[in-house]
């Protein structure tokens, strides 16, 4: 695909998929499969772009949840190969770490664990700082649940939340808050005896930003919703 108007065409399907998904509450979910095939079938007429692998993701995850997993787990391989033939890095972190999560269900989490390492490289040579810290965090997350010791579940937590930190990710940072309790809980650490441990002053910021955030999620959603509808509906490609 090198016409520019065609890309900017899937890249504008693209965010009216994550409009749709992202509050439940205030958008319509159940249309994003119809986006999402959208921008399948525009693949197929116009050749692959770099958005092209992230549609394929999004799709499969959707055919997953009416229970044809495997056939789900074929339009994420199918992402990821394209991956490699595109040469794109804009979307690969989040093509990998959204991926990696409907693969846990028909391979060993040994195995796609590698993968969310595999996407915060990617993601960081490709300049998404997004990807790559959900890269991360899903790293250390799903190292907890496969037996990983606690003190380099810690480490590497502490890392990934400095990352975080750095970057102002305040909703990344909010799971990170209770993640770092269970561990510590977990080690037998009380609240202020680990020096690595958030600060009260970062915990605080990431309260009030998250508090100021949801007074605007439902105004902003919705009109966005509203645009992407509108021009969704006079689209013709």
């Amino acid at each position: 695909m090198t016409d520019p108007s065609k890309i900017m065409a899937m890249k504008f399907l693209l965010k009216y998929a994550i409009s749709l998904m992202m509050s439940p509450q205030t958008t319509r979910p159940v249309a994003v499969p119809i986006v999402t095939l959208k921008m399948i079938q525009f693949s197929i007429d116009h050749g692959m772009s770099p958005v092209s692998p992230i549609g394929f993701t999004y799709f499969g995850h959707h055919v997953a949840t009416l229970g044809y997993v495997d056939e789900g787990c074929r339009y994420i391989n199918i992402a990821r190969k394209f991956l490699d033939k595109i040469g794109s890095k804009e979307f690969a972190g989040e093509v990998i770490t959204t991926g990696a999560q409907l693969l846990h269900f028909v391979s060993p989490v040994q195995v796609t664990l590698e993968f969310y390492a595999e996407g915060y490289s990617v993601a960081m040579a490709g300049g998404d700082m997004h990807g790559a810290m959900a890269n991360s965090g899903y790293h250390v997350l799903i190292s907890f649940w496969c037996g990983t010791k606690l003190f380099m579940c810690r480490e590497h937590y502490f890392r990934t939340r400095r990352l975080m930190e750095q970057h102002g990710h305040i909703n990344f940072l909010a799971h990170a808050i209770q993640f770092e309790k269970n561990i510590q809980m977990l080690m037998g650490i009380k609240d202020g005896q680990d020096e690595t441990s958030m600060s009260n002053a970062m915990t605080a910021k990431v309260d009030e930003n998250l508090q100021n955030a949801n007074q605007n999620e439902t105004i902003s959603f919705i009109s966005r919703r509203c645009i992407y509808s509108s021009c969704f509906e006079n689209m013709t490609i």
